[in-house]
């Protein structure tokens, strides 16, 4: 039995990684990569296995799972808070890693997005009714974990500050009064 690797994304070029000839690969997983099992009989015939896609995420390690794991998400990446003109794309990204691996759900203002179940959402031409607050999902057959909210503000290019200020303040349903 051997193990190949191949980066995604190049040209696609597999090695042979020495001495992997156990049941199981310990990896110490440097970039992402796909790997695939190959098994020869005597008389030289290979099988090879499903590839797999071992993704790896620059994380801290608060928040990663102990000894006691059992699968379910956990989340590695959170969205951060984005300003975006009107017109101009917008992007947001989380990752989760589960067994299996997790799904994904986006959420703006507490309501689920249609056609935004990937790890990354992105929409290609803001609109001011795009602003809002939102998190994403990541679920899988053991349970769910959420995002951290974000906020995100969708603006004219030279916005002033006091609108940014009232729309949140809006959104928020406070209220300001001018002296």
């Amino acid at each position: 039995m051997s193990l190949g690797a191949a980066a995604p994304g190049r040209e696609s070029h597999c090695r042979q990684i020495p001495g992997a000839t156990d049941p199981d690969l310990p990896i110490t997983a440097q970039q992402t990569q796909l790997y695939t099992c190959r098994v020869n009989d005597l008389h030289r015939n290979a099988v090879f296995s499903d590839w797999v896609k071992v993704e790896v995420h620059q994380c801290v390690a608060r928040g990663l799972p102990t000894q006691r794991w059992r699968g379910e998400p956990v989340v590695v990446l959170n969205p951060t808070e984005q300003r975006v003109e009107v017109g101009k794309p917008l992007q947001l990204q989380c990752a989760a890693m589960g067994v299996p691996a997790p799904a994904y759900q986006w959420y703006r203002n507490g309501n689920p997005l249609e056609h935004q179940r990937r790890k990354k959402l992105w929409i290609a031409h803001a609109k001011v009714s795009d602003s809002g607050t939102y998190l994403c999902c990541a679920s899988n057959s053991r349970g769910e974990h959420w995002t951290n909210a974000v906020d995100v503000h969708i603006g004219e290019q030279n916005q002033p500050v006091a609108a940014l200020l009232q729309a949140r303040v809006i959104q928020k349903s406070f209220s300001l009064q001018a002296k």
